[in-house]
């Protein structure tokens, strides 16, 4: 998942049904929204409209992201059409209102593996081409009681706002980057387990 997510919405109807939980501001994610705007590059297009540096045209999203002009233009043009961002007056404007999202933690279909595929290949390829003073890519191995398995999952997703609600509060925004945590067993089940 990137480091600050969107709410993902195909209309402002959807923007109106969609309420925060009482805890915090963060929306669950409905699969059919996802669907259409589940390539990485979506949730990175509308953190750039955060940058210092950000020109609205295609031509400079495509450069800066890595990404085909034909991608970008895509992007731009879905993005407009489900109301979540509009263009006037020569600028890019977020219509989501800046609400992070949070995906449904106990559902999965195939555009949310495919996301999570696009971005951990991403953190491969940054292993091998972005300098360590730029990144930080770790890992720890250790041995867990799966009873603790929720609560290890509601620490991860504490973290995660946490550090979203750090880099957000940035006054000046120079990158776009991703975070991917990956909590995931190494060791097979035994039989009758």
């Amino acid at each position: 998942s990137p480091v600050r997510q969107r709410v993902l919405l195909k209309s402002y109807a959807s923007l109106e049904s969609l309420k925060p939980s009482p805890e915090s501001s963060f929306h669950v994610l409905q699969d059919d929204n996802f669907q259409s705007l589940s390539n990485w590059y979506y949730y990175a297009i509308l953190e750039c409209l955060e940058l210092k540096d950000f020109e609205p045209s295609a031509t400079w999203i495509w450069k800066r992201l890595g990404i085909s002009s034909i991608d970008a233009n895509v992007a731009l043009e879905r993005l407009k059409r489900l109301g979540m961002i509009e263009f006037s007056q020569g600028k890019f404007k977020d219509l989501t209102g800046g609400k992070t999202s949070a995906l449904s933690k106990e559902l999965t279909s195939s555009a949310r593996r495919e996301h999570q595929r696009q971005i951990l290949q991403k953190a491969i390829d940054a292993l091998e081409t972005v300098d360590i003073s730029r990144r930080d890519q770790s890992s720890m191995t250790f041995a867990v009681d799966t009873n603790d398995l929720p609560k290890v999952k509601e620490l991860i997703k504490q973290f995660r706002r946490k550090l979203s609600k750090f880099v957000n509060d940035a006054s000046l925004k120079d990158e776009v980057y991703n975070l991917s945590l990956s909590f995931y067993p190494v060791s097979k089940t035994l039989e009758g387990k």
